[in-house]
């Protein structure tokens, strides 16, 4: 990074995208939101730890609060799908103390995304863009409470062995190529 090599560290690759939405956090009128929070953010980083998910983002705002979660981009395995439900069914349930936390939906994806290093010079973090992010995104949006959407991407991958209920087909629309 010191030599100017940071250019390197792109790449496109398979990788599992997951959103994660909830609800139970009232940021303006409980003083305890923030340690709520920080106790939750906790123990999914726990449970992403387990299945060597990596927490990209935390965003909380007028559209809810949700976390972007990847799998297969830091460290690939090839049962990164199979981490990637797994994890999303563990964070379905959430423990004891973190009990305010309801509502759970999310979407998850796999496909060729573009790993890296984003940003200007003065401030620069590792992100996963591609549209199979934009399509876990969405997946999550449409969820209901405590569901798990997943692609055909996800459901056919190799290794998996879970059984999965079609909910019908869903159209969303992809980013035009560049």
């Amino acid at each position: 990074l010191k030599r100017g090599e940071d250019e390197f560290l792109t790449e496109l690759r398979m990788a599992v995208a997951m959103f994660v939405a909830f609800d139970g956090l009232d940021y303006d009128n409980d003083e305890e939101a923030g340690h709520k929070l920080d106790a939750y953010i906790r123990w999914v980083q726990r449970v992403l730890t387990r299945y060597e998910g990596y927490l990209i983002d935390l965003s909380m705002g007028d559209k809810g609060s949700h976390l972007y979660i990847v799998f297969g981009a830091l460290q690939a395995h090839e049962n990164d799908p199979v981490r990637a439900v797994a994890a999303a069914w563990e964070l379905q349930n959430p423990p004891p103390e973190c009990n305010f936390v309801r509502d759970i939906r999310i979407g998850i994806s796999r496909g060729r995304m573009r790993c890296g290093i984003t940003g200007a010079t003065s401030y620069r973090t590792y992100g996963v863009h591609g549209n199979e992010v934009n399509v876990a995104a969405h997946l999550m949006t449409l969820a209901k409470p405590n569901q798990i959407l997943v692609t055909k991407r996800i459901v056919s991958a190799p290794g998996q062995r879970l059984k999965f209920l079609s909910v019908g087909e869903v159209f969303v629309k992809k980013d035009p190529a560049p």
